[in-house]
């Protein structure tokens, strides 16, 4: 038996997020790029900053939209015996419009000025977000028959996405795979059916580990923000390009003066 689907969705961009943007001025934070420590004030009186310092301030674009999550899916199904079935599924999902946002107050070079110096920060909030999603899932299946049943399911998937930018002005690496990517996914279950009308059953699961974003931990761009990402790499590339990305990593360890990250060492996230 075939079967496919297509249909579109919209995801609600609330009108209540633009409260922020309202109350930006009626509230005062403190955002120190590269902080002394322990004092992160550098004796100085905490009220200085608020007072003295540029305002930042969150703003939102004119022409915000809510997001469509197209999906498109093609499978079917086909008996193997009596009481056994496999099942192949293929899914394509895109969405589009999601809110991102940025620093467009970020200097053009990590020395120049501000763009606006009487300003800090300027968070803009635009739905220029995407997010892909793309899978094959197998399923192998046996009815209660016999007192036993068991099911083994694979499925192989990608989620990339450009969602949230950590320098305004190249946009390569917040490009990749989305932290919650898993590649490979294996599940296994049994069920025997004992006498007394008890079952006992064994379930098995195995996923690939989720990716990370190597994070240089400083402020490189001088844009206010330390959620900088080490020079050379992007978004998702821990647990998906190890070489690699040990080889960007640790040439801008060396820059630091620090000692280099053996691939042996590393701990995979889960």
């Amino acid at each position: 038996m075939a079967r496919g689907g297509f249909g579109t969705a919209y995801q609600v961009f609330f009108n209540g997020n633009q409260g922020n943007e309202l109350v930006a001025l009626l509230q005062n934070n403190i955002n120190i790029t590269n902080p002394s420590y322990p004092d992160p004030f550098g004796g100085r009186d905490p009220i200085t900053f608020v007072s003295t310092g540029p305002a930042n301030i969150g703003i939102m674009a004119n022409d915000l939209k809510n997001a469509p999550t197209t999906t498109s899916s093609l499978g079917f199904s086909q008996q193997l015996n009596a009481d056994t079935a496999i099942n192949v599924d293929g899914i394509v999902q895109h969405t589009a419009n999601l809110p991102l946002t940025y620093n467009i107050n970020q200097p053009v070079t990590p020395t120049s000025p501000r763009p606006l110096p009487e300003w800090g920060q300027i968070t803009i909030t635009k739905t220029i977000g995407t997010y892909d999603y793309k899978a094959l899932l197998v399923r192998l299946e046996k009815r209660l028959a016999n007192r036993y049943q068991y099911t083994a399911t694979y499925t192989l998937s990608k989620q990339d996405t450009n969602f949230g930018w950590t320098d305004a002005y190249v946009h390569t690496q917040d490009v990749g795979p989305s932290s919650s990517d898993r590649r490979h996914a294996l599940g296994l279950s049994t069920a025997i059916q004992l006498p007394q009308d008890v079952i006992a059953g064994v379930i098995f699961s195995y996923r690939t580990p989720t990716p990370f974003t190597p994070g240089a931990g400083i402020d490189l761009n001088n844009d206010g923000s330390t959620n900088d990402a080490v020079p050379g790499t992007h978004r998702g590339m821990g647990n998906r390009e190890n070489a690699a990305m040990l080889t960007a990593v640790n040439a801008y360890r060396a820059t630091r003066g620090l000692a280099p990250i053996l691939e042996s060492k590393m701990t995979r996230t889960r």
